[in-house]
């Protein structure tokens, strides 16, 4: 079934017990990715617009389930708000044995771990869910509630769960008429709904409500890059610090880099070394940046037959590297490709050697 399928075919969906492994965590033997995670959304939205809490308890604790492993076992395919919405659609049943479940959810990845919700825990409510903890007992292999089986009481409060709730209902209204029209757009690049994605762009726009930070975002998004370099170009010009400027000017270069502008992007990495003279970029993530674009446009001007851009691109970007500390994997593989393909043998050796010791050093 494809996502297109799903909402006319809901009420078929509950029914079929069958239907539902089409929704299961699923494991590509090739990229290691769960072919289902972006349908297991899908669904969660529609059983949200068409909450049917009699029919859908067991569908939606399957969901739950299924979205667990697959973010235990693939933590980079899924969206946050699968899983918060799935555990929304679960928590509202107020059951107490889904304690279980949600602290699960809570310890799948390292960004459960520090983002997910504990108002999940209890969002049964906070003495309902101690009494059922209580009566079954706590284990060792229940990490969070054994760490705090002490003080389960005083993590959050009745009112803390009855807040959180509603704070849930306005993140995620019960029609698509009341979503905000971002949402539908991260959920249009989501599903892969390019023409879509293109038309909420246009209204985000046309609103004129959402700052132009968020439309460069969203422009990039749609690959609308020119659209994403005027929204760039419009927060430089009222930039006053040269960090944020040097930041800017590296988002555009990397830009003209995604059109396959290179000497454009070349040019504009030239207006931010002035900068950079009164920066402490040498062990900074913007420093890796710069470095890492520098690079990229090596590497195009090369495919292009410009060597003497290249050539300088590349130069700029081995003086950045030899002054910088904490040089990522990535930026030496790179750094020994362009010198490979520019032809310096000693720079290549170099960069080599600094590669395999880093690696090394990781293992």
């Amino acid at each position: 079934m494809e996502i297109k399928d799903i909402t006319n075919n809901l009420d078929l969906i509950r029914k079929s017990r069958d239907l539902w492994n089409e929704f299961a965590y699923l494991k590509d033997s090739d990229s290691k990715q769960d072919l289902n995670v972006k349908k297991r959304y899908a669904l969660a939205i529609e059983l949200h617009y068409h909450w049917k809490p009699d029919d859908d308890y067991e569908l939606v604790k399957f969901l739950m389930k299924n979205e667990v492993v697959s973010r235990r076992n693939d933590p980079y395919s899924g969206s946050a708000d699968s899983l918060i919405l799935i555990s929304y659609l679960l928590a509202r049943y107020r059951k107490p044995e889904n304690v279980w479940l949600f602290e699960e959810a809570k310890f799948a990845d390292f960004d459960t771990y520090c983002g997910y919700d504990v108002q999940f825990l209890f969002s049964a409510g906070v003495e309902a869910t101690c009494r059922y903890l209580e009566r079954h007992g706590i284990t060792e292999d229940r990490p969070y509630l054994f760490e705090n089986r002490d003080h389960l009481r005083s993590i959050c409060t009745e009112e803390d769960i009855e807040k959180f709730f509603y704070e849930l209902s306005l993140r995620f209204p019960t029609r698509i008429e009341d979503e905000r029209v971002e949402t539908l757009f991260d959920r249009a690049i989501i599903f892969g709904d390019d023409q879509e994605a293109e038309r909420l762009f246009r209204l985000m726009e046309e609103a004129g409500e959402i700052s132009d930070a968020s439309l460069y975002y969203y422009a990039k998004k749609i690959k609308n890059y020119d659209k994403a370099i005027h929204y760039r170009r419009k927060s430089l010009k009222t930039s006053t610090k040269e960090w944020d400027q040097a930041s800017l000017l590296q988002d555009i270069a990397e830009l003209y880099c995604l059109k396959g502008e290179y000497a454009n992007a070349f040019n504009t990495a030239l207006t931010w070394e002035p900068l950079l003279k009164h920066l402490n970029w040498k062990e900074t993530g913007l420093g890796r940046s710069l470095i890492e674009t520098l690079l990229d446009i090596s590497l195009g001007l090369h495919e292009e037959d410009d060597r003497k851009l290249s050539v300088t691109a590349f130069e700029k970007a081995d003086s950045m590297l030899k002054k910088s500390k904490n040089i990522t994997i990535l930026l030496l593989e790179k750094a020994v490709l362009c010198s490979e393909k520019l032809g310096f043998s000693d720079l290549q050796r170099y960069y080599r050697r600094l590669l395999n010791a880093e690696r090394k050093r990781i293992e």
